[in-house]
């Protein structure tokens, strides 16, 4: 009679199911990370930025970030959307940290989909929304921080 599984081996076999499935309909494994562990997809605890866009997929995506010394030491971000704008936010974000302002206003949706290892054609709008929305945020920051 074979073992049963306990709880915690029937997750990990249930989310292998799924990324597998995942992967097979265009997402690269980075996405599948980012959708079904989405750590970055909180409220930044001491941010000194932020930031939000309303898509034209009628997606909202919000961000904030923690700049020190000119570099992006913290980054999240909260969105209403699709796995797809999961996966863009958490991306974005994940690529924002240790990046100076600069560095990161380089950050754009072709930039995202790569680290991103792709999502499914129809959700490449989300990497722009995810990109986009790093960027103002990142210009909320100079706005209110840096001297003319």
């Amino acid at each position: 009679m074979p073992e049963e599984l306990d709880e915690q081996e029937k997750e990990a076999k249930a989310k292998e199911i799924v990324k597998q499935f995942m992967m097979g309909n265009g997402y690269g494994a980075a996405a599948v990370d980012l959708i079904m562990d989405p750590v970055d997809m909180r409220i930044c605890d001491y941010h000194n930025a932020f930031g939000i866009i309303d898509g034209y997929c009628g997606d909202t995506m919000m961000m904030w970030i923690q700049v020190e010394n000119g570099i992006i030491v913290d980054a999240s971000f909260n969105t209403d959307g699709c796995n797809d704008s999961i996966a863009a936010g958490g991306m974005a974000t994940k690529l924002a940290k240790g990046k100076t302002l600069d560095q990161a206003m380089e950050i754009d949706a072709e930039v995202i989909l790569e680290a991103l290892g792709g999502i499914p054609s129809e959700g490449g709008h989300c990497a722009e929304l995810a990109s986009n929305t790093l960027r103002v945020t990142i210009s909320d920051y100079r706005y209110n921080n840096e001297q003319a």
